[in-house]
């Protein structure tokens, strides 16, 4: 979604993972997505499209008004 409020487009969203992403990258998280003018399923298809549906890390998507199951994070010791 871009508009003149600032919002960053999916597919921008998605480019900028696919520079951020590394083999020790565990989770990625979805967030700060548009109450109206954008869904959870639009922003995952804009991911895939760019990084396909095969990655090492969790995708997961924050809704507006349902909290994500709790995240495990493990560290390399």
């Amino acid at each position: 979604v871009r508009s003149s409020q600032g919002h960053l487009a999916n597919e921008d969203a998605a480019s900028f993972l696919q520079t951020l992403a590394h083999d020790k990258l565990q989770h990625v998280v979805l967030a700060h997505l548009s109450e109206t003018n954008n869904r959870p399923d639009l922003a995952m298809k804009s991911v895939h499209g760019v990084l396909g549906k095969k990655h090492p890390y969790a995708l997961h998507v924050a809704r507006q008004n349902t909290p994500i199951p709790l995240i495990e994070m493990i560290f390399p010791v």
